[in-house]
């Protein structure tokens, strides 16, 4: 999303493309590890992305 690129050609690491819907891409862009080549200004570490996404999913466990 901040690179610019359409979501739908860029593949991460993996070789793997997007295939959800852009609101989610969108929502979830200040947790997202970005592409390989692409500045990491004002992202945050992976490590803090990862405990995030954790806590998350452990807290939706929890409540659901």
């Amino acid at each position: 999303m901040r690179a610019g690129a359409d979501l739908y050609d860029i593949t991460e690491d993996n070789g793997w493309h997007y295939n959800y819907p852009p609101l989610l891409a969108i929502l979830a862009v200040p947790l997202a590890d970005p592409p390989a080549g692409v500045e990491r200004t004002g992202m945050l570490p992976w490590a803090v992305s990862a405990a995030a996404w954790l806590e998350w999913i452990v807290l939706y466990a929890l409540y659901a």
